[in-house]
């Protein structure tokens, strides 16, 4: 079944645009166009990606890494938190962002 999407043309009136067809058209985009594009979804990704991370902040999602890197400077004599980014990324297994 072909996904949807709806949009308002010119005259404000919608019209429905099968992916198919959006596919199409960006397969026949130029390079700057097409280049353009590109942009604007990593821009809108970036986005959402931010957002996401705001919010599992927010909701005590991330407080694990908070804690791994207090428990690696008291391990480590220390109390600052200053290299908490790369015990993070060393870290073996993740727990998951949420995704929509």
């Amino acid at each position: 079944m072909p996904y949807a999407v709806l949009s308002a043309g010119i005259d404000g009136k919608g019209s429905m645009t099968t992916l198919r067809e959006i596919q199409s058209e960006i397969v026949s985009l130029g390079p700057s166009d097409y280049k353009a594009l590109r942009r604007w979804f990593a821009e809108r990704d970036s986005e959402a990606w931010d957002r996401e991370l705001e919010e599992d902040a927010k909701s005590g999602g991330l407080d694990f890494l908070a804690e791994e890197a207090r428990i690696a400077a008291r391990e480590a004599g220390s109390s600052a938190l200053s290299h908490s980014a790369s015990i993070a990324s060393r870290r073996r297994t993740r727990r998951p962002l949420r995704r929509n």
